[in-house]
């Protein structure tokens, strides 16, 4: 190079500038995460979380915090590579998807809100009596494998039928939507006063109206899949079908 370190000292210069140059951008020797790469060089790096560590550590987040503090009691998985790319970059699992458990005791009633992010849960740790998701006034119990969906600005909140703490998996694709400046957030009360959403529905409804693929001819249209309840039960029959084939 005919004078490296006057490059690189124009680079600093450049840098607080807010600007870059292709050899910063596109060259290993001046970057660690450089654009172009002879072959994919992804930035998450391989971590696990044991379930009994996060559980453990969402009961003593409960012991500190109360729903005047914060609403949903939550412990996020954050890919260390990740981390260390971007470490303002809130809550990223993967460079696309938030992941999570949440605990919700007997008393929560945390506020409905809804979001761009698509999201699901699966319940981990569950009552007897199991806990519930409402998604647009159809309250969904939820047991222990089931999968509830809350699609995209689906207004949705939830609590807990039982008498002992509940705790399921949050996916959403947070990440993403971050990522692109895209996201969007709103709280029920700041639409219509109310904390939680008036139930119209339960999840015997979601089945019998559309668990047999059918749709009917009345349903309004609309853009968002209806069968949001997918209970463990019946998913485990169908493997079990699938794998008998």
């Amino acid at each position: 190079m005919a004078n490296e370190a006057e490059f690189r000292k124009l680079v600093e210069e450049m840098k607080r500038e807010y600007l870059g140059t292709y050899a910063t951008s596109f060259d290993k020797r001046f970057s660690n995460y450089p654009v172009f790469t002879n072959k994919p060089q992804p930035f998450m790096v391989p971590y696990m979380w044991k379930y009994e560590d996060l559980k453990r550590t969402a009961y003593r987040l409960r012991d500190v915090i109360d729903p005047e503090f914060s609403d949903r009691v939550t412990v996020h998985l954050e890919n260390p590579g990740i981390k260390k790319l971007a470490p303002e970059f809130p809550a990223p699992a993967t460079t696309t998807m938030y992941a999570g458990i949440q605990i919700i005791a007997p008393e929560d009633k945390p506020p409905a809100h809804r979001h761009l992010t698509n999201a699901f849960r699966v319940g981990l740790d569950m009552p007897p009596e199991g806990g519930y998701t409402t998604v647009n006034g159809i309250r969904i119990k939820i047991n222990k494998g089931d999968v509830v969906l809350t699609p995209a600005f689906t207004w949705h909140d939830h609590g807990n039928f039982g008498k002992d703490y509940a705790i399921w998996y949050d996916g959403l694709d947070a990440s993403l939507t971050f990522w692109l400046g895209i996201e969007w957030y709103s709280f029920l009360k700041d639409v219509n006063g109310k904390v939680v959403q008036d139930v119209i529905g339960t999840e015997v409804d979601v089945e019998g109206k559309y668990s047999q693929g059918f749709l009917p001819l009345t349903e309004e249209k609309s853009e968002i899949n209806p069968l949001w309840y997918y209970p463990y039960k019946k998913t485990r029959e169908a493997l079990i079908k699938l794998g008998e084939k």
